[in-house]
């Protein structure tokens, strides 16, 4: 059974609940991360709020961590999720966000190696992800935290090959990269036949370089729409732009 209030919260964006667990809160709903090795953070934020959803009933979100983009997919109208995660310990942790919302009943989420389960059966009309960067970083001593974030586990190319197996003719993928490894993934979608739809750089300042890269793809093979999301503005405030992307979501917008 859903547990889930409808009342509104007036609260902080992170706080702590009575359990002592940290809780991010937001505008509908809340995510505890203080067991799974990846915390709630802007990238997926905007990601969940970037990616676009209208037609998309089935979408499968690879790599969930504590389901935040699950919950934003859903928020946002799509019937069916299904988030998988490796790490025990996160997957536990989603499957608890997740009770605790109000689309318990259409997220499901799932734990193992994605690379080793027939995800054909989900029939995914979006895969999402939210992946690992750090490929030729030197692995830490915290293994659960590694394992989230290096490429090991489960690389862009990876992502991008399985994505081309499972996805339909009308599929999508969304993801985000460090802007560093554009030429990678260029390069990995070209030998995947995957065909880049959108291209929006991250940049924090309109003066600083882009910091992440954010890229939807499919089979079909279409002109690449290119932007730029601008995080603060001149007065170091949130541009117009990054408030209308993530006020569904953010408390505090």
């Amino acid at each position: 059974m859903c547990k889930y209030s409808t009342k509104s919260h007036n609260f902080a964006f992170m706080g702590v609940n009575p359990d002592r667990e940290p809780v991010f809160r937001f505008k509908q709903f809340e995510v505890r991360d203080g067991v799974g090795a990846m915390k709630v953070g802007t990238d997926a934020v905007i990601l969940g709020a970037w990616t676009p959803v209208e037609g998309i009933q089935r979408a499968l979100d690879i790599g969930t961590g504590t389901g935040i983009l699950s919950l934003m997919l859903a928020q946002r109208g799509v019937g069916s999720v299904t988030g998988v995660e490796i790490d025990k310990a996160a997957a536990d942790e989603a499957a608890l966000n997740i009770s605790r919302s109000r689309w318990c009943e259409s997220i499901k989420i799932v734990c193992g190696d994605v690379m080793e389960i027939d995800l054909s059966r989900f029939k995914p009309q979006l895969i999402i992800c939210n992946p690992p960067f750090f490929a030729d970083a030197l692995k830490g001593p915290d293994e659960a935290r590694n394992l989230a974030r290096h490429e090991a586990s489960l690389g862009f190319e990876s992502l991008i090959r399985l994505s081309a197996r499972y996805l339909d003719d009308d599929g999508l993928l969304a993801f985000i990269s460090p802007a560093d490894r554009e030429s990678d993934i260029v390069f990995a979608m070209s030998i995947a036949r995957m065909h880049i739809a959108k291209k929006t750089y991250i940049k924090t300042t309109h003066a600083k370089s882009p910091k992440r890269i954010l890229w939807l793809s499919g089979k079909k093979n279409i002109a690449t729409e290119t932007t730029t999301l601008i995080i603060h503005g001149n007065d170091s405030g949130y541009t117009d732009e990054y408030i209308s992307l993530t006020s569904p979501f953010y408390l505090h917008l």
